[in-house]
C-alpha cells in the first residue's frame, strides 16, 4: 500500500487535444498491452480486440474507500463485430503493482456489455438495448459508507443517444474490494485488428481518493549505460510517441557549471535511441537526457532523467 498521498482536488485525468494522435497515452497512464491503445482525436482508442485490455490510471487511487468517492467517465463500442458479451467499463481494486493483463483479471469491473447488460461486480441486469453502432454512454461510479462499515456501491449508466438512463445497480460490498487503482477495461471473445472501444473524461474524486504524482511513468523508461574500450554506448528507451519532425532526444552534460547540449538524435521507429560518445573527451559525468511531449491540455511537457556515469569505469 502506497503511504506517500494528496488528497485529491477535482480535476478531469483526461481531456486530450483532438490533434494528438500516438500510442502513449501519458505519463498518469500504463496500457496494457501498450500497443493495443492510443490517443486519437481526443479519444482514448482500444485499436486491437481481445480478453482483458485496460489503461490503468497511476496517479490516483481509492486508499479510503469509506469516506467516499466518485467516478465518472464516458465511452462507447466503435464498429459493428462484437459479441453481446464484449464488454467494456472500469476496473477497480487493483493492487500495485500492475505490469500486464493477468494483474488486470484481478480487478473488479463495472460496466456494459455489447448485448446491453450491466455489470456492476457480479451484479447483472438486462437492458434490452443494443450498445453497439459507436453510441456514447455515460457512466457515474459512487462509493458511501453504511453505517454496519460496509460500502454502498452505485454504478449509473445512461445513453445520450437515448437520451435517458439505462440502468442503476447498487450493491454492498467490503471496502477493500474497491481499494487501490482504477482502469479502463475492455474485453471481447474474438481477437479482431481494429477499433473496438473508446474513453473519454475520466474524472475520479472524493475524500477517499488520494493522487500519487510520483507514480507517473514516461516518455522516458530506462537509460542503460555499457562500455567498451573508451566508447560508451547510452542507449534510451522511450515509450511510442509520434515521431515528427521537431522530436528529438537530448543529451546534455555538466561538470560545475550549467548543462551543455552535446549530442540530439530523433526518435526511430523502434523508440530506442543510442549516444555513442568517447571516453577521452572528458565528458564523463552527470549527464541529463530529456524529450518533450504533448500533455492533456495541449501544452508542451519535458521529460527528464538524470544521472552520473562512473568517470573510472
Amino acid at each position: 500500500m502506497l503511504t506517500s498521498c494528496i488528497k485529491t482536488p477535482k480535476t478531469v485525468e483526461n481531456v486530450w487535444p483532438a490533434e494528438i494522435e500516438r500510442y502513449w497515452v501519458g505519463p498518469q497512464f500504463l496500457s496494457i498491452p501498450q500497443m493495443d491503445w492510443k490517443l486519437d482525436s481526443g479519444s482514448l482508442v482500444c485499436v486491437n480486440s481481445g480478453t482483458n485490455k485496460g489503461v490503468v490510471l497511476l496517479t490516483k487511487s481509492i486508499d479510503h474507500p469509506l469516506e467516499g468517492f466518485e467516478i465518472s467517465f464516458e465511452g462507447g463500442f466503435s464498429g459493428t463485430r462484437h459479441n453481446s458479451t464484449d464488454k467494456i467499463g472500469l476496473l477497480v481494486g487493483l493492487k500495485q503493482p500492475v505490469h500486464d493483463s493477468d494483474d488486470l483479471s484481478r480487478g473488479h469491473f463495472m460496466g456494459v456489455t455489447a448485448g446491453g447488460q450491466v455489470k456492476l461486480l457480479n451484479k447483472v441486469s438486462k437492458t434490452n438495448v443494443s450498445l453497439v453502432n459507436n453510441q456514447r454512454l455515460i457512466f457515474s461510479i459512487e462509493g458511501i459508507a453504511l453505517e454496519n462499515g460496509k460500502l454502498q456501491l452505485s454504478l449509473k449508466v445512461r445513453s445520450e443517444k437515448e437520451d435517458n438512463q439505462l440502468d442503476e445497480e447498487i450493491v454492498e460490498i467490503a471496502p477493500e474490494t474497491v481499494q487501490g487503482l482504477v482502469s479502463f477495461f475492455v474485453a471481447s471473445k474474438r481477437v479482431i485488428s481494429g477499433e473496438s472501444a473508446w474513453f473519454e473524461s475520466l474524472e475520479i474524486t472524493g475524500e477517499g481518493v488520494s493522487t500519487h504524482p510520483e507514480n507517473a511513468k514516461g516518455p522516458i523508461l530506462n537509460i542503460e549505460n555499457t562500455f567498451q574500450n573508451d566508447t560508451l554506448s547510452m542507449t534510451v528507451f522511450l515509450t511510442p510517441l509520434l515521431r515528427d519532425s521537431s522530436n528529438r532526444v537530448v543529451l546534455q552534460t555538466r561538470g560545475e557549471g550549467e548543462w551543455t547540449t552535446i549530442a540530439k538524435l530523433p526518435i526511430p521507429d523502434n523508440n530506442v535511441v543510442t549516444f555513442t560518445l568517447d571516453k577521452r573527451n572528458g565528458l564523463f559525468q552527470s549527464y541529463r537526457v530529456y524529450t518533450h511531449y504533448i500533455d492533456c491540455y495541449g501544452s508542451i511537457k519535458y521529460s527528464y532523467v538524470t544521472g552520473e556515469i562512473d568517470k573510472e569505469n
